[in-house]
């Protein structure tokens, strides 16, 4: 494993520590043809910290910096060797090189320094969010209501007049917002739909010929579907494709020009982080053709789970709702979403409803498309995270939380689908917010951080590379 550090300033700044535990918590979580990215901050500035690819220690292997059983301690010589700072019987002095050798730090021709890439060689970038999309897709549902296209509270049925059958009728666009419709999270015919490359018109049909698993508002149950009958909603309202609403509405405004409800066919594959998949889906027939890394899948723009993406725009969306629930002016633009509508969208929504005391007793609390966060939970953001944090998990290997408390935010994302229970995003999260408390404790201290390269006799590499930043906002 390595990293190296860019663009640093003196008032960009993470704790050193907090990255050697990031390493190690990395370094035992991910395979090493894994890719991550990740954008953590506090503040406004915008400057990468530090970007780092790296390789997973194999099985008994000990992590970078620890030596191997038997072998000596750092500084110590083996039996024979010269002492520290001595040169071998015939190797060069310090300073000097052997003929066709270079200095440190020097490549010969058509080599990369560590953690370069080779002229027009690029590292995936963009990944497949999975369910963070949902929030994102709620941005443009709180906008439209803000525009008086529709209300939360306005039933379903009065855009899709085919939404029938027994309880839909009362079934609100808030119920959509909030899992408790009583529409299923997957279709029954989920995959055959998939596997045949399915319409989006075509999933809405079979939502609508769909029973309910129970009466809306009377429990929480996490329904991927509820999100695609809203996102209908806004097609037919808008008249125009929900991709395009949003390319327009929120990510051209935000600069998020690597965003997409469904990644542009110039987007070409080498820029996809492939999502590994578990051995039982490998063994799913046809997965190749409709699975996360299908171009059908990618290109299909799924309201619930098809967002296309990097670390860096996220990163971007993030500030701008921190930036927005502060209250400060936005010099450039308006908001995406007023400061009482994003507001109402990041607390929880469950208390609203006729039936809140039935809803709460078993059940977690969502805003309207944000997860709250939910303490001593395996789905929980971070272990010591305020009530007042929102964000959402992504099955694919991804994560985002925002704690409008501190300023700070954290983008994650992985291809590595998450585990059913124990989610090690939450330790690595744990590991962001003390950096980040130990970075904003002692303002105006210079940035601390090293530049470690990796032991040449390792040879070639399979990597994974991300990004964390962190930032602080200026002074008043």
């Amino acid at each position: 494993m390595f990293f190296s550090v860019n663009d640093m300033t003196h008032d960009t700044r993470f704790d050193v520590g907090a990255l050697q535990d990031a390493e190690h918590l990395l370094a035992g979580w991910l395979d090493s043809d894994a890719c991550t990215a990740i954008d953590a901050s506090v503040g406004n500035a915008d400057r990468e910290l530090w970007r780092m690819r790296r390789d997973k220690p194999t099985a008994n292997e000990p992590l970078p910096g620890e030596p191997l059983p038997g072998e000596p301690l750092p500084g110590e010589p083996l039996p024979g060797e010269p002492l520290p700072g001595e040169p071998l019987p015939g190797e060069p002095l310090p300073g000097e090189t052997l003929p066709g050798e270079t200095l440190p730090g020097e490549t010969l021709p058509g080599e990369t320094l560590p953690g370069e890439t080779l002229p027009g060689e690029t590292l995936p970038d963009l990944f497949l969010i999975a369910s963070p999309t949902k929030p994102i897709v709620a941005l443009m549902a709180a906008r439209l209501a803000e525009q008086g296209a529709f209300s939360l509270a306005d039933p379903v049925v009065k855009f899709i007049p085919e939404f029938r059958g027994k309880g839909k009728r009362k079934i609100t666009l808030a119920h959509c917002l909030t899992h408790t419709s009583g529409l299923p999270d997957m279709l029954p015919e989920n995959r055959q739909l998939r596997c045949r490359h399915a319409s989006m018109d075509e999933f809405v049909q079979k939502v609508c010929e769909t029973p309910l698993l129970f009466a809306p508002g009377r429990k929480v149950s996490y329904q991927s579907m509820g999100i695609l009958m809203l996102a209908e909603v806004m097609r037919r309202v808008l008249q125009q494709p929900l991709a395009e609403a949003m390319r327009t509405h929120i990510f051209q405004p935000l600069q998020m020009h690597d965003t997409a409800l469904g990644a542009p066919p110039d987007w070409p594959e080498t820029r996809f982080a492939p999502v590994r998949m578990s051995a039982e889906m490998q063994t799913w027939e046809g997965i190749e053709h409709w699975g996360w890394n299908s171009d059908y899948w990618r290109r299909f723009g799924s309201p619930w789970g098809g967002l296309v993406s990097t670390s860096a725009d996220l990163g971007k969306l993030c500030r701008h709702l921190l930036q927005i629930l502060r209250g400060e002016q936005l010099e450039t633009r308006p908001g995406v979403v007023s400061r009482a509508a994003l507001q109402a969208m990041t607390r929880d929504q469950l208390g609203s409803f006729p039936h809140a005391a039935e809803l709460r007793q078993h059940a977690t609390p969502w805003g309207y498309g944000w997860q709250m966060q939910w303490p001593n939970h395996p789905h929980t953001f971070a272990d010591f995270m305020p009530p007042t944090a929102f964000g959402h998990w992504g099955a694919t290997g991804t994560l985002v939380w925002l704690d409008p408390a501190s300023g700070s935010y954290c983008v994650l994302l992985t291809n590595e689908p998450l585990p059913a229970r124990q989610r090690p995003h939450t330790l690595f999260s744990n590991v962001v917010r003390r950096g980040i408390r130990l970075a904003t404790a002692t303002p105006g201290e210079p940035a601390i951080c090293r530049d470690r390269s990796p032991d040449p006799s390792l040879g070639d590499h399979r990597t994974e590379h991300f990004q964390l930043s962190t930032r602080r906002s200026p002074k008043k």
